[in-house]
């Protein structure tokens, strides 16, 4: 999300002719009659609320957890869909930065542009159903806070130690269908929701020389279905 490159000023005069050529294409029959108008007057919070309650991918309920803990209170709540434009999302990102985190201090910049994304993704849909024109999610190289960790000195040291491992996978405090969880993330490397769905059959007893572990498949975030790999490539 943000990624496109644009002009760091919203140009009034090439704003309203894409208004207008939105218009022009909903009376010619390019898209439904009132389209643009269908909910372009709702203000952005309910208009965000709608969007995501229709959604059925794996994690729309964490996303939806989410809207409602960092949009009701920012200015961009209240404002009309067809009212928002990319300085008003550009003041929403930077209203983001100021709030605090659980953690201490303020959100991490991973959090803000999680925030974001998931609006951008809602007036995209509303660009989509001709609820407006032109999404104001387009913000020019430098609007989103850069990727980095909160403490730059956390990964550094959030690596198990040989011990570590040795005692997750064999002490008997742990119970038998965790060690095995464990020595499988351990030993093979695939991530938590990979290693939740494999099935006899992704075991191939023949390979030399220790077999092979076929792991194409990973659970969704709600645990409830699966999906690719993250990646999308089998290994």
């Amino acid at each position: 999300g943000g990624r496109s490159a644009c002009s760091s000023a919203w140009n009034a005069t090439s704003s309203s002719r894409r208004w207008a050529g939105s218009s022009r294409a909903a009376s010619r029959g390019l898209m439904p009659k009132n389209a643009a108008s269908k909910r372009s007057t709702s203000s952005s919070r309910p208009a965000a609320r709608a969007w995501i309650a229709e959604q059925r991918y794996g994690g729309a309920e964490k996303d939806a957890e989410v809207l409602e803990r960092y949009l009701p209170a920012a200015a961009l709540a209240a404002m009309p869909l067809a009212a928002v434009r990319p300085p008003h999302v550009a003041a929403f990102v930077a209203y983001l930065g100021t709030l605090p985190s659980r953690r201490g201090g303020t959100l991490a910049a991973r959090t803000v542009r999680n925030v974001y994304d998931i609006v951008r993704r809602a007036f995209a849909a509303a660009e989509f159903a001709g609820e407006v024109p032109v999404t104001p999610c387009r913000l020019p190289r430098g609007k989103l806070p850069k990727l980095a960790d909160k403490d730059p000195e956390f990964r550094a040291g959030a690596v198990y130690t040989r011990a570590e491992v040795r005692a997750l996978c064999t002490d008997p405090c742990v119970i038998a269908p965790r060690r095995a969880l464990y020595a499988l993330l351990f030993f093979t490397g695939a991530r938590i929701g990979e290693a939740s769905v494999l099935r006899w059959r992704h075991i191939d007893n023949a390979r030399e020389p220790l077999g092979a572990l076929l792991v194409a498949r990973a659970a969704t975030q709600d645990g409830r279905g699966e999906k690719g790999t993250k990646t999308g490539i089998g290994r």
